[in-house]
């Protein structure tokens, strides 16, 4: 017996218990606590600690350990935020480190052909946390393009390659766009660049006729015969006459919401160094953001003698090219009676 009246075995019994106890406590911080499989969160920038709490509550096997843990560390009383993915053998203690400190991991985010600004800032808001507010500001602000490259207004859709990026989820609009800049540097290699001498363009030319031709047609096997059509035009003189940059220059004449289904004779008068029907050579800039594919169709062009195209009503989605005056206008006439048969006025 000791002073205390509990015999040694007992207080070796209650040792052994509080020792246990204490490696128990010990080992809170690393015990497994994550999900059973990896998940993704997002924690909204600059969210309350109890926000970003319940914000991963749902992924934890043990969300008491890691608020145990969490009010041992006095946490924040707002988080920085962010894309977190939360790991199966994750214990508290790593979490808590992660979420507190910001430590965010980064997201992939994609986009493809887009006719303007506006459009690819929807796409990258739906795909992080700034709104397409923010990135379609930033896209406006010629300060955003004169530190990045002084690039002229025409030319700035050209800047943009769709691909595939790792960026932050709660990255500023601007850090964002930067990363998305660097498509075009990543693209234009030495050998393209060669290609697009060959063909007797710039880099910000082979994007324009590329965004051209990416409206004309949507088959991929025959944006290089397209392609080529519209460098022979340019080779001999020839004015492109391309429907896709009247509609361009027809919406920027006159704005609308409703959408151009076919290219009426009055649209041709549509002022502006768009029309190709009007204006020779290629416009001043892309008339969208061109994917790749037709990026390279304009770089490895077809080469034919065509110099002349018209939608095929036998095949939807592909045209009929020509050579010929004569060959074209039964091309065109045939065109025609089906858009009458079917009433597609406009």
């Amino acid at each position: 017996m000791n002073l205390f009246g509990i015999s040694k075995k007992t207080a070796a019994l209650l040792g052994g218990g509080l020792l246990l106890a204490a490696a128990f406590v010990g080992s809170v911080p690393f015990l497994p606590n994550g999900p059973q499989e990896p998940t993704s969160v997002r924690i909204p920038r600059g969210a309350p600690w109890e926000e970003a709490v319940d914000s991963i509550r749902p992924a934890l096997r043990f969300p008491i350990l890691f608020r145990v843990w969490a009010s041992l560390k006095n946490p924040p009383d707002s988080v920085r935020g962010g894309h977190y993915v939360l790991e199966s053998g994750e214990g508290s203690r790593s979490l808590y480190g992660r979420i507190a400190g910001g430590w965010e991991d980064p997201v992939r985010i994609s986009y493809h052909s887009v006719d303007d600004f506006g459009a690819l800032a929807a796409k990258l808001s739906v795909q992080l946390d700034a709104d397409s507010a923010a990135f379609d500001a930033v896209l406006r602000s010629d300060s955003f393009w004169v530190a990045n490259g002084n690039i002229p207004k025409a030319e700035r859709l050209a800047a943009f390659v769709p691909n595939s990026f790792e960026v932050y989820w709660s990255a500023k609009p601007e850090e964002v766009l930067v990363k998305l800049l660097e498509g075009y540097v990543a693209f234009w290699t030495p050998e393209r660049k060669a290609q697009a001498q060959a063909q007797g363009l710039t880099p910000v030319q082979v994007a324009t006729l590329a965004s051209i031709v990416q409206k004309e047609t949507a088959k991929g096997e025959e944006m290089p015969r397209v392609a080529g059509l519209y460098l022979n035009r340019l080779r001999q003189g020839i004015k492109l006459q391309s429907d896709p940059t009247v509609i361009y220059a027809y919406r920027a004449w006159r704005p609308q919401t409703k959408p151009v289904r076919r290219v009426l004779n009055y649209m041709l008068r549509a002022p502006g160094p768009y029309n190709t029907y009007q204006v020779m050579g290629l416009p001043p800039g892309p008339i969208a953001v061109p994917e790749i594919q037709a990026l390279q169709a304009v770089l490895q062009a077809e080469k034919h003698r065509y110099i002349y195209m018209c939608a095929d009503p036998d095949r939807l989605g592909f045209h009929r090219f020509a050579v010929t005056d004569v060959e074209h206008e039964k091309n065109r006439l045939d065109y025609i009676a089906w858009l009458n048969r079917r009433k597609i006025y406009r």
